[in-house]
């Protein structure tokens, strides 16, 4: 099953000048199964989210395990680990 990252649309015209950092969804096989992130409050921090009742993708989120990212890209490659983990022990068994 292919897992591509496909990231989020440019706001058209004025709303892409005071759009923020653009987030970036995980998909499965054209199934939505992550999302990655950025929370901007006293301080800011990437987060990521995963789940997929049809692939068997337990929900996790990562901001309220206390799991705050630095980059991007930490994020994604942890959003990525999740899944694929749980896609390979469904596979497995």
């Amino acid at each position: 099953m292919r897992i591509t990252w496909k990231r989020e649309p440019r706001e058209p015209g004025l709303a892409g000048v005071c759009q923020g950092e653009r987030c970036y969804d995980l998909n499965c096989g054209g199934e939505l199964v992550g999302h990655v992130r950025l929370k901007r409050l006293v301080r800011s921090f990437y987060f990521w989210w995963a789940c997929s009742d049809t692939l068997g993708v337990p929900l996790y989120n990562s901001e309220v395990s206390g799991q705050e990212y630095a980059t991007m890209e930490q994020a994604k490659a942890d959003c990525r680990a999740y899944v694929e983990g749980w896609l390979k022990q469904r596979e497995g068994s």
